[in-house]
């Protein structure tokens, strides 16, 4: 179906909201054709808001229902070219209004929309529909249900901005959630299948034809806030066609207070509720998979919740989970009463909150007995299953505790498993499966470890609950004892089992027990003998390692068993001796090693008599030593090093030296101090390079005309000057006639190479011309730039040339003017008569700035308030500051800013003057005036007691007046008013006021003003006869004053006749008894602040 036009789903959209509320509006379907594509209605752009008294009916639609739906009609989001106004809209987007009804529809693809607000940057968090502080609106009814595919959310129901006006009597019921329209799962990721913030709530209904059906892939799934909220009979974690979801189960986060939740099914449950005043009834899991981790109900902080009851009806069925169905963190007043529950080793866990205590003291085949918390209910189950930690299955028997709290039952329980819980008024506790928990310490138990290889170990529960007998095995499942704590135990790994009749738990996990002995490590042991008399002998590089962890003590013992030597692994600063390490553990277990024996030993010696130095040429490295001999304990170490304490051999003999100064260490195995002898190796055969009396000569004007001179050289060889690209530039020892340059000499002899220092010349200038520079760039168009430069000491001569134009000078002064874009050369002479480039400098072309207009928005001056503006026109080009300058017809300027706002009708242009004074001006541009009729006032008829000043009163408004008229039609108003009118009245009559803002005004409504003597109908006289005919005596027009009350009186003054019914009917009767004929008065008063209205009547039989 098209998008927009005469027929569309908009144009009906359309017509309903101009249609007003003040009847219901209808939205059939005749698509032709039967296809899905036939049926389906792509939404390209965002429909019009939903008006209120609105009912869109699908299933109005001819033909077969869409898949296995209910839904007939598909309406699609063109993601390629959707832009949502606000983050949160949706396809519908119901605002603010009451009573829509919504059947038949499926909504596709609704999600990460583009939104008008950020169009590049995050998308939409779309919805299906979208509400907003509205009431009474009903999504899907049996029969007529709606469909929500792949939206962010399929329905967002959220209160306003403010959170302060929320939405009201929403039912959302028969619909599918996260569903394909053949009944299976979308697993496109969705942010919820629905939100919902709302009081007076109903999701699903009384029986399972109102259930929804949520399955699919969502991060939330269901989440629903309020008050007075009912969740009935809806089935989540299924597909349409009544199977189980693939992906077990749909979040849901409950946040009400006062309702129910109740005949639901689930593949599995994960609700988080942090609810009050809720029941949860006759709920039920279907998914059946041994051990399968279950959200259950997590109560977050919630109060008075109720779970099954004392009628078996109403129980709540959940499959086994390893975290249980019923976690308490933190509420309170949670009462959990007659419910089916599975083998879930924690049936119901409670963090942060005191409940009432059971304990069983017996159970035994023939009784099952304990205490509870005084006058408490014990609710007792059976376990017929194999489940070994008992669940709370099968309900068997409840019992009221006595004044101390005893309860207890006999009988024959041979086949019976029993668990029980307690509850006191509306708190109950956690059920009496056996746990073995962790304490403080994180661990499930507290431990010593064995020692030595000895049966010293033990192990102990930290926590145990509802344990009345404790088993404890080894890996191998032998049994090694009973009891909290078991002793004697060898390191090993060990488990225990914990019973409450014939219902059991197992530890968690294995404790370990280790054996605690120290271990030595001798990889890395070195032992250094004592020497030359010294206690310097040592022995480090030992240590061991103490599996199991642990502390432990050391200390070193002599042969005479004394101790040298305490706290330290390693042993130091000893003479000769047998030594032996001792380390002792925390349990006592004593390991020792050793002995290690140390022995005295003489240092090392060198020999110099058979020396021979050999010396280096020149710079080689051809020197060396040889010839000396060395001796001391065991193996000899050598090291030569140069003047620079630098390591150049461990060799005995030394060679490939220079000439400089050696030093030889030599270190043997005692602990004697190392050796050190000093030789030197002289050089022969060198070249020397005196540089003490060079000079360098400098260039002038650019000649090659410098020179080095005044260098000696000591030894024979040959000379060569190298440039700095080490090009050869002269082979004297004099070097001549060279361009300014940085130069070496290098000479050359048999034996090696001797380079001089790095000598430079220059170029001679005796001034350093120092200068200011002021550019001024050529600006608008024209050629007025300038250059002017201003020399501290100025040079001999200048000379100006354009760089395109070299041949032609343009000055020889320091100022050049009217110069256009161009890169323009000075050239100075300086008193040696050298020309020389001195500087560039480049002129640019500001181009004046342009005015854009590509975004310009003019807005009209609505009701001739001065409303009007244009915007959007920007400035590029020129240089800053930009100045603007609004002119209006009159040429008057009107504002200085770039855009131009609270602006009357008329025309006006921009100018723009920028920072060089280049001055453009834009096109004119015209601000219409725009009139609009506006909402008639509300003005309420005006009733006085008598003729006088009337107030009339209209409802007041935040801008603009009120004008009085005499007739409709009137060209001038009587008077105007910005709160109330004040006339004088003294008859009935009928006036008109409108409200007027500006130049625009709404239409005129009537205003009566009664006057109250004028409008009451009075008779003088009656005659009570009984002919039918005048017999009776009444006021017309009371009516309109429920104030009033009328008293009659007789001649004396006695009072005859009272009445406030303004439909009274006076009979001339007093006490069932007739009054005389006369002539009576009466007083009638109107309401307090008004004169009353007297006068006589007349009985006439």
């Amino acid at each position: 179906m098209q998008n927009s036009g005469p027929g569309s789903f908009r144009e009906a959209l359309t017509m309903a909201a101009a249609n007003g509320i003040a009847t219901d509006d209808y939205i059939h379907f005749n698509l032709p054709g039967n296809t899905l594509a036939d049926r389906t209605i792509v939404i390209r752009d965002e429909l019009p808001l939903i008006s209120g008294h609105l009912i869109i009916d699908g299933t109005t639609q001819s033909g077969n229902a869409l898949g296995n739906s209910s839904a007939k009609i598909l309406l699609v989001a063109d993601r390629t070219s959707y832009l949502s106004s606000q983050y949160d809209y949706g396809c519908f987007n119901i605002l603010n209004v009451t009573d829509v009804q919504i059947y038949g529809l499926a909504f596709d693809q609704f999600r990460s929309l583009t939104t008008k607000t950020n169009s590049n940057g995050q998308s939409s968090n779309a919805s299906g529909i979208y509400i907003v502080s509205s009431s009474g609106i009903t999504i899907g009814a049996p029969g007529r249900g709606n469909v929500f595919i792949q939206n962010d959310v399929g329905i967002y129901a959220s209160s306003d901005v403010q959170h302060q006006n929320t939405n009201g009597k929403l039912k959302v019921q028969s619909n599918w959630f996260g569903l394909y329209l053949d009944g299976t799962e979308s697993f496109q990721q969705k942010s919820a299948l629905a939100h919902i913030i709302s009081k007076d709530t109903e999701f699903g209904g009384p029986d399972p034809s109102y259930g929804n059906v949520l399955g699919g892939f969502s991060a939330y799934g269901l989440s629903v806030n309020g008050e007075n909220i009912k969740i009935r009979f809806n089935r989540f974690g299924f597909d349409g066609n009544g199977g189980l979801s693939q992906r077990v189960g749909v979040t849901i986060n409950l946040s009400i207070t006062n309702g129910e939740f109740s005949d639901n099914l689930a593949s599995r449950f994960a609700i988080e509720m942090g609810s009050k005043n809720v029941k949860i009834l006759r709920n039920k899991e279907l998914y059946q998979v041994a051990n399968l981790f279950s959200g259950g109900i997590y109560f977050n902080y919630s109060q008075n919740i109720q779970i099954g009851s004392d009628d078996i009806a109403d129980v709540n069925e959940f499959l086994p989970s390893l975290d249980g169905p019923f976690r308490n963190g933190g509420s309170k007043n949670i009462e959990i009463r007659k419910n089916i529950i599975h083998c879930s080793a924690y049936a119901y866990s409670v963090r942060d909150f005191a409940t009432p205590s059971i304990q069983v003291l017996i159970n035994s085949d023939t009784e099952y007995s304990g205490t509870a918390t005084p006058n408490s209910e014990v609710y007792i189950y059976n376990d017929y299953t194999d489940c070994t930690s008992c669940s709370p299955l099968q309900f068997y028997q409840k019992l009221i505790t006595d004044a101390s709290g005893k309860w207890g039952i006999t009988g024959n329980f041979t086949n019976m498993k029993f668990v029980a819980n307690t509850t006191l008024i509306t708190v109950s506790s956690e059920f009496t499966q056996p746990h073995i928990l962790a304490g403080r310490s994180g661990y499930w138990y507290d431990k010593t470890d064995a020692s030595c290889g000895m049966s010293n170990g033990s192990l102990s529960l930290t926590n145990a609950l509802h344990l009345m007998k404790v088993e404890w095995y080894n890996r191998k499942g032998e049994k090694v004892g009973e009891g909290n704590k078991v002793e004697n135990l060898p390191a090993g790994e060990y488990y225990a089992k914990g019973y409450n009749g014939k219902c059991y738990t197992i530890s968690p996990y294995n404790a370990s027990l280790f054996n605690i002995e120290p271990v030595f490590v001798t990889t890395n042991k070195k032992i250094q003998q004592p020497g030359c008399g010294k206690k310097n002998g040592s022995i480090k590089g030992l240590y061991f390692n103490l599996f199991g962890g642990g502390a432990a003590s050391t200390k070193w013992v002599d042969e005479n068993g004394e101790t040298v030597s305490a706290g330290n692994v390693e042993l130091n600063n000893v003479g000769p001796g047998s030594y032996t390490l001792i380390v002792t553990t925390g349990s006592n277990c004593t390991k020792s090693y050793g002995p290690i024996k140390l022995e005295n030993t003489e240092g090392p010696n060198i020999d110099r008599t058979s020396i021979m130095i050999k010396k280096a040429n020149c710079d080689n490295s051809d020197g060396a030593i040889s010839g000396i001999t060395a001796t001391g304990l065991n193996n000899l170490q050598y090291t030569w090093k140069d003047e620079k304490n630098n390591i150049i051999s461990h060799n005995l003999d030394l060679t490939g030296a220079k000439a400089g100064k050696y030093i030889l260490e030599v270190k043997d195995e005692s602990a004697c101090e190392i050796l050190t002898n000093t030789f030197d190796i002289a050089s022969e055969n060198n070249i020397e390079i005196d540089e003490m009396l060079a000079l360098s000569s400098k260039t002038t004007c650019g000649k090659a005309n410098g020179s080095i001179t005044g260098i000696k050289i000591n030894g024979n060889g040959t000379f060569k000057w190298l440039n700095e690209n080490g090009e050869v530039v002269g082979t004297g020892i004099e070097l001549k006639q060279v361009p300014k340059g940085r130069y070496k000499l290098m000479v050359t002899g048999p034996y090696c190479t001797k380079m001089s220092s790095v000598f430079t010349i220059s170029e001679a200038s005796t001034k350093n011309y120092i200068s200011e520079k002021k550019v001024r760039n050529a600006t608008c168009n024209q050629k007025n730039g300038s250059i002017s430069i201003n020399f501290g000491e100025a040079p001999k001569s200048l000379r100006w040339i354009d760089e395109n134009n070299p041949s032609v000078t343009l000055s020889l002064s320091s100022t050049l003017t009217n110069l256009g874009a161009g890169i323009y050369k000075l050239y100075i002479t300086d008193e040696n008569n050298c020309e020389s480039l001195y500087d560039a400098y480049e002129i640019t072309s500001i181009l004046p700035p342009v005015i854009t207009e590509r975004a310009i928005t003019i807005e009209t001056d609505k009701c001739g308030l001065g409303t009007g503006s244009i915007k959007g026109i920007s400035i590029s080009g020129g240089s800053l500051p930009y100045n603007y300058t609004w002119l209006d017809q009159d040429n008057k300027i009107v504002s200085n800013k770039p855009s131009l706002e609270n602006a009357f009708a008329g025309k006006y242009r921009l100018k723009v003057v920028d920072g060089e004074k280049c001055e453009v001006n834009s096109e004119i541009y015209t601000i219409n005036t725009e009139t609009a009729m506006l909402e008639a006032p509300e003005v309420l008829p005006v009733q006085i007691c008598a003729p006088g000043n009337a107030i009339i009163i209209p409802a007041q408004q935040k801008e603009g007046k009120f004008l009085l008229y005499q007739t409709e039609t009137s060209s001038q108003p009587l008077a105007s008013t910005t709160n109330i009118f004040r006339i004088q009245v003294d008859k009935n009559v009928t006036y008109y006021v409108s409200y007027t803002i500006g130049i625009c005004e709404s239409k005129r409504i009537p205003v009566t003003v009664e006057v109250a003597e004028k409008a009451l109908k009075i008779a003088s006289s009656f005659t009570p006869n009984n002919d039918g005919f005048n017999d009776t005596w009444g006021i017309g027009g009371l009516e309109n004053y429920p104030e009033f009350t009328l008293k009659i009186f007789n001649r004396m003054g006695q009072n005859v006749y009272s009445t406030q019914d303004p439909k009274f009917s006076f009979n001339g009767t007093q006490n069932n008894g007739q009054l005389p004929v006369g002539v009576y008065y009466f007083i009638i008063s109107l309401r307090t602040g008004c004169s009353n209205i007297t006068g006589s009547l007349t009985l006439i039989r």
